[in-house]
């Protein structure tokens, strides 16, 4: 934010070895590493990750500051809220919303709407733990 109140751009960084659809649209400090791949009318927040070979498609929703953790696979019509981590190996199913500040454990298989500031894990995911 400091960089920004400078008068700083954050660029968006995609590895050359990741596909991203021409009508996705990354927000400002967004970072799509090797093998990812993000598909059409997907939307994401300012300084997203989507690591290592992660998977997200048609029209997510992604808040600011999401990191996918690398192998999480988000079907389609997904949305995340901010500031929300998905374990390394979460599933997401299709139409899933993520509230808030959530975290999923690795290997997650998330078919039903997690709540803000939770934590959820297994299969199904469910959550485990939130803030009062």
């Amino acid at each position: 934010k400091r960089m920004q109140s400078d008068g700083w751009t954050v660029p968006v960084l995609v590895h050359p070895k990741a596909i991203v659809s021409e009508s996705t649209s990354l927000g400002e400090g967004t970072v799509v590493m090797a093998g990812a791949i993000v598909q059409a009318d997907t939307e994401t927040g300012k300084a997203c990750i989507i690591n290592t070979g992660a998977t997200v498609d048609h029209d997510c929703q992604l808040g600011e500051a999401v990191h996918v953790a690398p192998g999480c696979s988000l079907a389609g019509h997904v949305v995340v809220g901010e500031l929300s981590m998905l374990g390394i190996g979460t599933v997401v199913c299709n139409r899933v919303t993520i509230g808030k500040q959530v975290k999923t454990g690795a290997g997650s298989v998330v078919v039903s709407d997690l709540p803000d500031d939770c934590l959820a894990y297994g299969v199904p995911a469910k959550p485990v733990l939130a803030k009062d």
